[in-house]
């Protein structure tokens, strides 16, 4: 990656929404996002979801880390920053709570 690079760590990104959003920046013709790394956040490297996605192009990079183990998703944070051009932005989707109560 060039040092322009801009990474963004997607929370949830086997979901809806994080697998949307990655979706929207890898297949934009925007020049506007064409330097956009995403380094996925799944709890699950292993599961069909996630191998598909670390398949899918070579600007996003898949690693473990669960949301209910905030060591895991702590280390996520610090590895994106220490990455080439440092961490750039996070999308993250939660639900309000007592949604679906």
């Amino acid at each position: 990656m060039s040092s322009s690079t801009r990474t963004i760590l997607v929370a949830g990104a086997t979901g809806k929404q994080g697998r949307a959003f990655i979706e929207a920046v890898l297949f934009s013709q925007a020049e506007s996002v064409q330097d956009i790394r995403i380094v996925a956040l799944t709890r699950n490297p292993n599961s069909q979801s996630s191998k598909e996605l670390g398949r899918s192009s070579d600007r996003v990079h898949v690693v473990q880390a669960d949301l209910d183990q905030p060591d895991t998703v702590r280390k996520a944070f610090q590895d994106a920053s220490q990455s080439e051009g440092g961490l750039w932005g996070v999308f993250v989707v939660l639900a309000f709570p007592g949604l679906g109560a």
